[in-house]
């Protein structure tokens, strides 16, 4: 099995687009980055510097609390089969 280089495990997701969707949300409810922080158990600084884009990585489990506190998905596909990941029904 290759191994791959670290340059190549980095990420696709353009972090600077999720920054701009979570903004965009956080404005649209009325969320401060303070009471998202409450909702969610991250601190005010991480939560900031995503939205900033000065954070260029974040765990699975923070961003799902994210999308759930701003009623966000997350999907993941393979073939055939999709799951959601965050957000709430309805």
């Amino acid at each position: 099995m290759k191994t791959l280089a670290p340059e190549d495990r980095k990420s696709k997701v353009d972090l600077q687009e999720v920054a701009s969707i979570m903004k965009a949300k956080m404005e649209e409810r009325k969320v401060s980055v303070r009471k998202l922080a409450s909702q969610t158990g991250i601190s005010p600084a991480i939560i900031q510097d995503l939205r900033s884009g000065k954070k260029n990585n974040i765990t699975l489990v923070n961003l799902v609390s994210l999308f759930d506190a701003l009623n966000l998905s997350l999907f993941m596909r393979s073939g055939k089969n999709q799951i959601r990941i965050g957000g709430q029904d309805g």
